[in-house]
């Protein structure tokens, strides 16, 4: 279960301890927020009652822009969690695109994990940063088999996530 779904049951310490230095990611989005690189935190207001279906929205719709078929990439699982609330979502390259599965119990052992925040990808897809600035600034971390991350390095940076 994710932060959405029983905000008690996140062990984000456990995160960290399957992917070392994961938590780095929030420090690096207050850092953007702070520089403006990304927007500044909202820190006012009720709670978003929607912030489950705008986060799924936005991984799903970063997915769907990743499917025009990538060589690169083909056979190739990204599994993506969105921190602090730890929604994972995976996304599978296959020859005809991008198949993306939402709310997702974790990463399958041979995925490249790619941890970030849905303001990340958020301002990945309306244009504002791109996956190299992302990386280079430690808004996403990568996880797994060097040659994968390379592959997913590759088709992101490729990638056409703005509409």
């Amino acid at each position: 279960a994710c932060g959405y779904d029983n905000p008690q049951s996140i062990a984000l310490g456990s995160l960290n301890w399957a992917y070392p230095d994961a938590l780095y990611v929030r420090t690096a989005v207050s850092e953007a927020e702070a520089s403006g690189l990304l927007p500044a935190r909202d820190l006012g207001g009720p709670p978003n009652l929607f912030a489950f279906h705008r986060a799924t929205t936005a991984i799903k719709l970063f997915g769907n822009k990743l499917s025009s078929p990538n060589p690169a990439a083909a056979g190739t699982t990204i599994s993506v969690v969105l921190i602090p609330q730890a929604l994972w979502t995976r996304i599978t390259f296959g020859p005809e695109g991008a198949s993306v599965q939402g709310h997702v119990e974790g990463p399958d052992e041979r995925d490249v994990v790619l941890v970030t925040e849905e303001k990340v990808v958020r301002a990945l897809l309306d244009g504002k940063i791109d996956a190299p600035t992302a990386e280079k600034n430690g808004l996403v971390r990568y996880y797994g088999n060097p040659a994968d991350i390379s592959d997913v390095r590759g088709a992101l940076a490729n990638a056409t996530l703005t509409n």
